[in-house]
């Protein structure tokens, strides 16, 4: 009877390990470029369990002061599978997102969730806390936007003297006339 018992178990045990798998795969990674480039040779792919400052992408256009951060996260699990995403940036709950996934995901395979952070040229903290099936992972890093480089500083203060110049001779010619 004892070992009637023991192989129900066992059974019922092994039943359960070869269900659908709900894992979060190793580690999540930030997908971005040095310094803010947008060259090809200068992308990057940070492991964010090593607590990186990552330099945001800056969203170029008009009025738009806000940089993004795109972070890869390796999955496994069924389709259907809920993945919530909750991202605090500097203390503030700045938003979070819920998808579900559209296909079974093998161990190989990985999603990409990006998220748009107002930008400063100070490293700010933030902390990306993610729920996949019961099971969660928090990762902390910063969010920085790329410095200007001296070089692009230089050309914007030549350009700044030599506009100051033409007007200072424009409005000496007139005060002539």
């Amino acid at each position: 009877m004892r070992y009637i018992l023991l192989l129900i178990v066992l059974v019922c045990c092994y039943s359960t390990v070869n269900a659908d798998p709900v894992t979060l795969i190793g580690d999540a990674f930030a997908l971005h470029y040095q310094n803010g480039s947008g060259n090809i040779g200068d992308f990057l792919k940070t492991n964010l369990n090593q607590h990186p400052d990552i330099v945001a992408q800056q969203i170029f256009g008009p009025g738009k002061p806000d940089g993004f951060v795109d972070i890869l996260v390796f999955l496994q699990g069924p389709v259907g599978t809920l993945v919530h995403t909750e991202w605090i940036y500097d203390g503030h709950l700045l938003g979070f997102d819920d998808f579900v996934l559209p296909f079974d995901f093998g161990p190989d395979t990985a999603t990409s969730v990006v998220k748009v952070f107002p930008l400063s040229y100070t490293a700010k903290p933030v902390v990306l806390n993610l729920s996949f099936g019961g099971q969660t992972a928090s990762y902390t890093f910063t969010v920085r936007e790329p410095i200007p480089e001296p070089a692009t500083l230089g050309l914007f203060t030549l350009g700044s003297i030599a506009v100051g110049f033409y007007k200072r001779r424009t409005s000496r010619v007139a005060s002539r006339n």
